[in-house]
């Protein structure tokens, strides 16, 4: 093999893997597009959630207000009776506020 036959060899080596690393980088883009689509959908699935999650939170003042009694101690009665069905603790009304203005920032 002559020097010629070595520098062509090895040019198209070097076209063989930028071809490869092309293939695979055009994939993983793709891939990248599809996971920011998604992520866009679940964070507008998630504001809506946490928007109900609001006008819940607003019922149960509203409710307290006419029942006469503290807010907090009515959320804690509420829990109490279906604890079956609330596990929100971490979902403070300043806490969703905190959620909702991270996601549309």
């Amino acid at each position: 093999m002559t020097a010629q036959d070595l520098m062509a060899f090895g040019g198209l080596i070097v076209a063989f893997v930028g071809l490869i690393t092309s293939f695979i980088l055009q994939r993983d883009s793709k891939k990248l597009k599809e996971l920011e689509s998604e992520n866009k959908k679940y964070r507008s699935m998630l504001l809506k959630a946490l928007s109900a999650i609001k006008g819940y939170q607003a019922i149960e003042v509203d409710y307290a207000e006419k029942e006469g009694v503290d807010v907090k101690a009515y959320r804690s009665k509420i829990r109490k009776d279906k604890q079956e069905l609330f596990n929100t603790s971490f979902l403070t009304p300043s806490r969703v506020d905190e959620i909702m203005k991270e996601l549309e920032s």
